[in-house]
């Protein structure tokens, strides 16, 4: 009997235990309810910190009221014609009267400018019997062996008539390399030139048209303008016309006035003024400056463009190329001599010692100057017996002298800290 108890004790001492079978599909359910419960947790945190988080932070750290927003009290001021007594003040008709004469002033004053535009076109209608236009022609073959015609522009001024030729000036460029040169006048009709002489230090040139080749009453129908003095002062802030071809066309014009006349060119031998105006005009401006009297003051060149300035028209001074214009016209040669400068100032004389005269700033490669052996930096103190003391008086004369003439030149040289005379025998060149 006990054996047997000791047995089936035995057999269940032996007895395996076994795992309970996993069953996925609830293991999947829980996981996702799981899952599901930790979303759910998560947007109420959320919803709950940014609900509660202002009301907690205004609760531990409350905020100020921010100032208001107030504007100051306008006061208003007693104004003149308050503190005014009865028989002060204005009547209505006394101010319905002051209203139509200020009226009547602005009508007046635009009646003025109307008037005053009129007037400068009628200028300009006028000096259309003094302008032509200049065509330089060459006849040239292309690379097929066909024949072309090329044709430059500019517009010129009839600034003389001795009986035989109309002298004609105009820029140089037009008529440099050209086979044929033609002018056409203001009644239409075409004739050729011939050129008389160029100015290198202005790129101008006359140009001569045989009276007998115009015909047709030309004559009368033409007018040499008068040449003014723009030297004058009253120049500046003057209004003026820009005729000819201010906008690179033929017959254009603008209206304006001169803002500056203290401008200086430096060339050869001599000093060019020119004006500056307000008016803008093209690459290729060329044309002439009149004032209202019909008077020429200036000669536009395109040599005058650049960058710095744009196209604002500026002109050389009329009154310093008379003489110029009128020795090309005569044919007559100009003598050379080769040197650039300027006037030696007061303040250069008593601070630097500079003796006054024409002080030298650059010498021309090859002209009769460096041959001679005057140096930049001297002072040209005479030329012949005639003392130098500007730089403009060494133009009008060496306008004494003759191509080939030889002159002797007296300068002023620095050696060490002062200035010690010398002089040179030149022999004077062509300039044109």
């Amino acid at each position: 009997m006990q054996e047997d108890k000791n047995k089936k004790k035995e057999e269940f001492i032996k007895e395996k235990i076994r795992n309970r079978p996993l069953n996925k599909r609830r293991f999947v359910r829980r996981t996702l309810v799981s899952a599901f419960m930790a979303v759910i947790f998560a947007l109420v945190a959320v919803v709950s910190f940014f609900l509660l988080e202002p009301i907690i932070n205004n609760w531990v750290n409350p905020e100020e009221a921010p100032p208001k927003v107030e504007f100051p009290e306008v006061i208003e001021e007693t104004l003149p014609q308050d503190l005014l007594t009865e028989d002060e003040i204005e009547k209505p008709e006394e101010v319905i009267s002051q209203t139509v004469q200020v009226v009547q002033n602005i009508q007046l004053e635009i009646t003025d400018y109307q008037a005053l535009y009129t007037k400068m076109y009628k200028v300009y209608l006028d000096l259309q019997k003094s302008l032509v236009t200049v065509s330089g022609v060459s006849n040239d073959v292309d690379w097929f062996d066909n024949a072309y015609t090329n044709k430059n522009q500019s517009s010129g001024l009839i600034v003389a008539n001795n009986g035989q030729s109309l002298f004609i000036l105009v820029e140089s460029k037009v008529i440099e390399k050209v086979d044929t040169i033609q002018v056409r006048f203001v009644d239409g009709n075409t004739t050729e030139a011939s050129l008389i002489k160029k100015d290198p230090n202005t790129s101008l040139a006359v140009i001569a048209v045989p009276v007998s080749s115009t015909g047709n009453g030309l004559i009368e129908k033409i007018a040499i303008p008068s040449l003014g003095n723009s030297n004058l002062s009253s120049v500046l802030a003057s209004p003026v016309i820009a005729v000819g071809r201010p906008l690179g066309s033929s017959e254009s014009l603008i209206y304006g006035m001169v803002t500056s006349i203290n401008n200086v060119e430096y060339k050869s031998d001599i000093n060019y003024r020119y004006f500056s105006t307000d008016m803008l005009g093209t690459a290729d401006s060329g044309g002439f400056i009149v004032n209202l009297s019909g008077q020429i003051l200036g000669v536009i060149t395109t040599e005058f463009h650049n960058d710095k300035m744009g196209n604002l028209i500026r002109a050389y001074s009329i009154s310093d190329l008379k003489n110029t214009i009128e020795k090309m016209s005569n044919q007559e040669d100009m003598p050379y001599l080769g040197v650039k400068g300027m006037d030696v100032s007061v303040e250069a004389n008593q601070d630097l010692n500079v003796p006054f005269g024409a002080f030298v700033t650059e010498i021309e490669l090859d002209s009769p100057a460096m041959n001679a052996g005057i140096q930049a930096g001297d002072v040209i103190t005479s030329i012949g017996k005639e003392a130098i003391d500007k730089f403009v008086n060494l133009a009008t004369t060496l306008e004494k002298y003759n191509v080939s003439d030889t002159v002797r030149i007296t300068i002023m040289r620095l050696n060490g800290e002062d200035y010690v005379p010398m002089s040179f025998d030149v022999v004077l060149g062509q300039f044109f």
